[in-house]
C-alpha cells in the first residue's frame, strides 16, 4: 500500500484515494509534545535487564527499532498457524512440537520486545510514533497468546470458562493503558507482564512435554484446566485492585482528578463494556453455536475489535484526546447481530467470515493511516533508520573512545633533551587543546 501510494505521487496527507484526516491538527501537536513515562519494576525485571543489555549490544545499527518489534510478533502469528489450523474448535489435541515452537517464539518475542526501546534511545531513535507501535504490537501479541493458551488447554470444552479466559486477558491488558490514560503514567507491579509471560512459557513448555491429556486430570473434582484458570484469576487479581484503586479513588492528572483529555475517568469503560456485552450476546444467541463450532473464526474477530478499541486508548493518552464510542471495527460484528435478529436469513458461518474480514481490513488501514501520519508529522521513516544516521553512526563506532587515555610512547637513549626541550610546548597545546 505505501509503494502503491508512492507510485501514484500521492501527498502525504492523502492514504489510497482517501483524505487521511484520522488524527486532529490537535492530536498531532499533543503527540509532538508527548514524553514517554513509566514507574516500577517486577520482581524478575532486574534479573533479564542482564540478557536484554547485553543482546542489544549486538543489534545491528542499520536495522530500525519498530523493525525489532514487528519481527517479533511475525515470530509469534507464524508459530500460532500450526496451532490454529490443527485447533479449530479448542477442542483438538494441540501439537506438542507447535506448542513448544511457540514457547520458543514467545520467548524471542519477549526479547525483542524489551530490546526495541533499548535499541531506539542507543541509536537516538526514541519517539512517540516507536511508543504506539510498540503497544500496538502488544496488543495484537495479547489476543494471539491468550488464544495459543486456551488451544493448549483445550478450553473449547468448557465454552464459558473460554470465554472467561479471553475476556480475562484483554481486559487486563485494556485495564492498564485505562490507568495510564488516567494518570499519563505507564504503571508496572511487582508481579506484572514479565512474570505472566514467562509463566506462560513455562505453561506451553509443561504441556508440549506431559501432553495435552495432562490437564484432563481430575484434583478435587476439578479438572487442571479449570483449576488452571483459576490460579491466573488469583494471579491478576492484585493488579487489577491496584489499578482500580487508582482509577476510581486517586483520580486522574486533569482538572478534578479527570484524564489526560480531561475526561470522565470512567469514560473508557464504556467501550470495553460495549464489546464484551457484545461478544456475550453474540455467543448466546447463536443458533449455529458459533462460539464452539467456530471458535477460532469467532475469537479472532472480537481479538480485531480489541485491538482496535486498545489501539484508540493509547493514541487518546499520547494525543491527550477524547475517546469515540463509535468505531467502524464495529461493523462486521454488527453484522453478525442484525443477521441474527432476524433470524439469520444468511448461514452465521458467513456473516462471521465477513465479520472477519472486516475486522482485519478495519484495523490494519487504521493502523497503517496513524503510522503514516506520525512518520510524515515527526519525519521519522516506520521500518527504516535513515541513511544519514547511518553514516553518522557507523563513523562513531569507527572514532577512538573518548574515556581511553593515549597509549605513553617509551622513551629511548637520547630522546631525554628533546623531551625537556618540548614540555613548555606540549603543556601549552594540551591547554589548547582542553578549551578546544
Amino acid at each position: 500500500i505505501l509503494l502503491l501510494n508512492r507510485s501514484l505521487f500521492m501527498p502525504p496527507e492523502t492514504f489510497l484515494f482517501v483524505e487521511n484526516n484520522v488524527l486532529s491538527d490537535r492530536q498531532i501537536r499533543k503527540l509532538k509534545e508527548h514524553k514517554y513515562s513509566s514507574e516500577g519494576s517486577s520482581i524478575l525485571e532486574p534479573l533479564l535487564q542482564r540478557w536484554w543489555c547485553w543482546a542489544v549490544q549486538h543489534v545491528p545499527l542499520y536495522i530500525s527499532p519498530n523493525m525489532l518489534t514487528l519481527l517479533g510478533l511475525l515470530a509469534n502469528i507464524v508459530s500460532f498457524i500450526p496451532l490454529a489450523v490443527s485447533c479449530p474448535t479448542f477442542t483438538e489435541q494441540p501439537p506438542r512440537l507447535g506448542l513448544l515452537l511457540f514457547a520458543v517464539c514467545f520467548f524471542l518475542y519477549q526479547t525483542l520486545d524489551a530490546l526495541d526501546g533499548k535499541h531506539a534511545r542507543r541509536i537516538g531513535m526514541s519517539s512517540p510514533m516507536g511508543e504506539l507501535f510498540d503497544h500496538g504490537c502488544d496488543a495484537l501479541n495479547t489476543v494471539i497468546v491468550v488464544l495459543a493458551y486456551n488451544i493448549s488447554l483445550q478450553l473449547g470444552m468448557e465454552p464459558s470458562v473460554n470465554l472467561y479466559s479471553f475476556c480475562n486477558a484483554v481486559f487486563m491488558f485494556y485495564l492498564a493503558h485505562w490507568h495510564t490514560y488516567c494518570t499519563g503514567t505507564l504503571s508496572f507491579g511487582k508481579m506484572d507482564v514479565t512474570e505472566a509471560q514467562l509463566l506462560l512459557m513455562g505453561q506451553f513448555a509443561l504441556t508440549a512435554a506431559a501432553g495435552p491429556t495432562f490437564w484432563d486430570t481430575v484434583v478435587f473434582g476439578l479438572s487442571m484446566r479449570v483449576a488452571m484458570i483459576m490460579l491466573s484469576t488469583a494471579a491478576c487479581i492484585p493488579a487489577i485492585i491496584s489499578h482500580l484503586h487508582v482509577i476510581l479513588f486517586e483520580g486522574g492528572v486533569g482538572r478534578g482528578g479527570t484524564t489526560v483529555a480531561e475526561t470522565s475517568v470512567l469514560s473508557p469503560a464504556k467501550n470495553i463494556g460495549f464489546a464484551m456485552v457484545f461478544m456475550w450476546l453474540i455467543q448466546g444467541n447463536s443458533p449455529d453455536q458459533l462460539a464452539q463450532n467456530h471458535t477460532l473464526l469467532f475469537y479472532c474477530s472480537f481479538g480485531c475489535l480489541f485491538c482496535k478499541i486498545t489501539c484508540n486508548l493509547i493514541i487518546g493518552h499520547m494525543c491527550r484526546s477524547e475517546l469515540n464510542f463509535l468505531d467502524s471495527g464495529m461493523v462486521g460484528l454488527g453484522a453478525v447481530f442484525l443477521n441474527q435478529y432476524l433470524s439469520c436469513p444468511v448461514p452465521e458461518v458467513y456473516a462471521l467470515g465477513f465479520s472477519l474480514a472486516w475486522g482485519v481490513g478495519d484495523l490494519l488501514l487504521y493502523i497503517l493511516r496513524v503510522l503514516c501520519v506520525i512518520s510524515h508529522e515527526l519525519a521519522i521513516p516506520i521500518l527504516l533508520v535513515p541513511p544519514e544516521k547511518q553514516r553518522l553512526l557507523l563513523l562513531d563506532t569507527k572514532l577512538p573512545a573518548a574515556s581511553q587515555p593515549p597509549r605513553p610512547r617509551k622513551r629511548t637513549r637520547g630522546q631525554g633533551d628533546i623531551a625537556a626541550h618540548s614540555s613548555s610546548g606540549t603543556a601549552a597545546a594540551a591547554a589548547s587543546d582542553r578549551r578546544l
